[in-house]
C-alpha cells in the first residue's frame, strides 16, 4: 500500500488567502500549522476511540497529531519548504502494533520449527476515522483559521507599535 499525502485545496476562501499573504511567511506558515493541528484533533481521538476498541495495547490517547515524522518515515520524501503538513497516527511508543491492527496480518510461521503463530485480522480504525470526518476537518480549519489570523495579526501590530516606540 503506498503511502499517499492526502491533500486537500481550499476554494471560496480569498479573504483568507489575501488576509495570510499580508502576515509574514513564517507567521502565516505557523498559523495554518496550529489551525490544521486544532482542526485534525478530533480524527485522532475518533481513531484512538476506535483503537482502543480493538486493542487493549492501543489506548485511549495512543494516536496523535503531529507536525513532524520520524528520519525513517521522512526517508525518500521531497520537502516542499512553502507547504504545511500535519500526520495523525500512532506515537512512537505504539507505532509497531498501529499498522498490524489497522490492516491485520496474513498467517505467520515460525522459521526454525514451523509452527504457526497464527493470523491477525485487520480492525481499521485510522481510515473509517478520517473517511467520517474528513469533511468537518475542513470546516474547523477554516474556522480556526480566521480566528488564529486576526490573534496574529493583532499580536503582530502590538509588536510593531511597541518596536517604533
Amino acid at each position: 500500500m503506498s503511502r499517499r499525502p492526502v491533500r486537500m485545496k481550499l476554494t471560496g476562501v480569498k479573504d483568507l488567502n489575501k488576509s495570510l499573504k499580508e502576515l509574514p511567511r513564517r507567521l502565516a506558515k505557523a498559523s495554518v500549522r496550529r489551525s490544521l493541528v486544532k482542526a485534525a484533533k478530533p480524527v485522532a481521538a475518533d481513531a484512538s476511540q476506535r483503537a482502543a476498541a480493538h486493542s487493549e495495547r492501543l489506548s485511549r490517547g495512543a494516536i496523535q497529531v503531529k507536525t513532524t515524522v520520524s528520519r525513517r518515515q521522512r526517508r525518500g520524501r521531497i520537502r516542499d519548504k512553502t507547504m504545511v503538513e500535519v500526520f495523525i497516527g500512532a506515537t512512537a511508543a505504539r507505532f509497531g502494533i498501529a499498522h498490524l491492527l489497522e490492516f491485520g496480518t496474513g498467517p505467520r510461521r515460525q522459521k526454525t520449527t514451523g509452527r504457526s503463530t497464527g493470523e491477525m485480522p485487520a480492525f481499521p480504525f485510522m481510515r473509517p476515522a478520517w473517511e467520517s470526518g474528513k469533511r468537518g476537518v475542513l470546516r474547523r480549519f477554516i474556522k480556526y483559521l480566521r480566528v488564529d489570523i486576526e490573534k496574529t495579526a493583532k499580536r503582530l501590530a502590538k509588536r510593531q507599535a511597541k518596536a517604533k516606540k
